[in-house]
């Protein structure tokens, strides 16, 4: 009797773990997949798509930068804080990370893939690291999932941009093409 309820629990964990993936495959179905370091050629065709498809992440970003929200922090409020001299959490503090050195917190404990990969934090590493942290940095602790919507990972980065003693410049945006034939 006792070894029918082990099978059984067993069976009902697989069971749940299968329905759990189908349903976040079924949610993420149709997302479109960026493949990174493609070559120059695939970029330049990728950043016309998305001038093309409406506003890129710097028109976004300065958008945002405009009414900085902390809603916007929302999500990552349960791992992070932001407040000058604030402590760790499951993640670092987050107070004038825009700009810094990756893996630069004092007294966090960063993953080795983080700790030995070297760069700043601009404005184009934290929205690949937001949109999908395991895939711009293998190895990383971070396991959130990520961001699918740029919309908001500029709002994110606006906010976390007004964290700081002195703020990062924001990128400049292009002003918008004139159409031919008035």
């Amino acid at each position: 009797m006792e070894w029918n309820k082990i099978i059984a629990a067993i069976l009902v964990g697989l069971l749940l773990f299968m329905g759990v993936t189908l349903m976040s495959e079924s949610l993420f179905e149709g997302e479109e997949e960026v493949l990174l370091g493609a070559g120059e050629e695939a970029a330049s065709e990728t950043e016309e798509v998305m001038v093309a498809a409406g506003p890129t992440f710097n028109d976004l970003l300065v958008q945002a930068a405009a009414n900085p929200s902390a809603g916007s922090f929302n999500k990552c409020k349960a791992c992070h804080t932001t407040d000058q001299g604030g402590g760790h959490r499951l993640g670092p503090n987050l107070f004038e990370v825009v700009g810094s050195t990756l893996g630069s917190k004092e007294g966090y404990s960063y993953s080795s893939a983080m700790a030995s990969k070297g760069g700043a934090w601009s404005y184009e590493a934290l929205n690949a690291f937001l949109e999908s942290p395991v895939s711009a940095l293998p190895g990383t602790k971070m396991t959130f999932a990520g961001i699918r919507k740029v919309e908001e990972r500029a709002a994110i980065i606006a906010y976390l941009r007004t964290q700081s003693s002195s703020p990062l410049e924001l990128p400049e945006v292009a002003a918008p093409a004139e159409e031919a034939g008035g």
